[in-house]
């Protein structure tokens, strides 16, 4: 009887340790509330949940993704850092990261687990499994960092699949082909240099080796994927991707909101599309004199060496004229800390029709456009 009552004792805690293992494993552990509160608010779900009107959990967003077949590659991470602000160094072990990949196969990845340089796996959806490198760890201005590479696989949607977790202040990035089309990342980075607005106050140029070149003001400095940078309210962003040479600049980690906030409504990422080349005024008091303007703030139409409207956007259908100084968009003031960029943000496909108040020499005037989705 000794040895019955014994046994079942070792197979109930050999049971449990079997299912607290399946649990881990699988990225179930926050499903059945096993984490405290404290975790959770900085969890994916937390994050929809701040984003939309309905109860987001972190179930239901990895139930759109199942759903919802990606035409490329999404890749979500996010980290529970033992580390506080303003550490120098963040030890590799330091940190958890849990994340979901999604490919236009279907494939689905769920990661989970702590993360040693080159012991981490992705398990897929197939029951395959892969290694995960941590590349690189750093504290920047007081804000952790790191970047994780899923190495090269028999899927070919995962041989280039790249991830930035900034660690302390919860920072989402995803993988710049979420949005879909070769080039298409050039559709929300700082701000473009082919006229689409971005994220934030500056502007980025690839060069042939994947590094880039951060413009604020008159301040030049080179950065690369990974490279955590200030935008123009003084939040740290970080750049996931800077590749070159030509039309296609870089994606910066702030945009992560955005995309979960458009993939619960739209069941796809799109980014409103109003299809200009621009200069933001406030960016540098000089461009007053140099480009003959009375304005200190807004967005100046120009182009530069290239068109300053795209032909056939919603500017040019709209009206939109090299020369204009955007002002408004519909009730909001472009200002040194809102930029046309930002305002262009909070517009959604359901509302998409805006007006833009601009200045065109000494006429002020009120321009419909309708904007695309992209």
């Amino acid at each position: 009887m000794m040895y019955v009552a014994l046994s079942l004792v070792i197979g109930f805690f050999a049971g449990l340790v079997g299912i607290i293992i399946v649990l881990r494993w699988e990225g179930l552990w926050y499903r059945f509330g096993l984490v405290p509160p404290s975790t959770l608010t900085d969890s994916i779900g937390g994050i929809v949940r701040s984003l939309s009107s309905e109860e987001a959990t972190i179930q239901q967003v990895e139930s759109r993704l199942r759903e919802k077949v990606s035409p490329a590659l999404i890749g979500l991470y996010r980290s529970d850092a033992r580390t506080n602000i303003g550490d120098d160094i963040l030890s590799p072990e330091g940190f958890v990261a849990w994340g979901i990949l999604m490919t236009n196969d279907g494939v689905f990845v769920t990661v989970q687990d702590a993360l040693p340089p080159g012991d981490l796996i992705a398990k897929m959806q197939n029951g395959q499994t892969y290694p995960v490198t941590l590349k690189s760890s750093d504290a920047v201005h007081g804000l952790q960092y790191a970047s994780v590479e899923l190495q090269q696989s028999s899927v070919a949607d995962l041989t280039d699949t790249q991830g930035y977790v900034i660690l302390g202040q919860s920072v989402y990035t995803f993988e710049a082909d979420l949005l879909g089309r070769p080039g298409s990342m050039v559709r929300h980075p700082i701000i473009s240099n082919d006229g689409v607005p971005g994220t934030s106050g500056g502007v980025i140029h690839s060069s042939e080796d994947a590094a880039a070149s951060l413009i604020l003001g008159s301040s030049t400095v080179g950065v690369s994927p990974g490279t955590p940078v200030a935008d123009r309210g003084g939040k740290i962003i970080g750049i996931v991707r800077a590749v070159g040479p030509e039309g296609i600049t870089a994606v910066t980690s702030d945009t992560i909101a955005d995309s979960l906030r458009s993939f619960l409504e739209n069941d796809a990422v799109v980014y409103p599309f109003l299809g200009l080349h621009y200069i933001d005024l406030s960016e540098d008091p000089s461009f007053v004199r140099i480009f003959d303007v009375n304005e200190q703030v807004g967005a100046y139409v120009y182009g530069g060496d290239e068109p300053a409207v795209i032909s056939g956007s919603p500017s040019a259908v709209g009206g939109v004229q090299e020369g204009d100084i955007i002002t408004h968009i519909g009730s909001e003031t472009l200002t040194a800390s809102v930029s046309l960029a930002d305002a262009l943000r909070s517009v959604t496909a359901s509302n998409g029709e805006i007006t833009l108040s601009l200045r065109r020499g000494t006429d002020t005037r009120e321009i419909k456009v309708t904007l695309e989705f992209r």
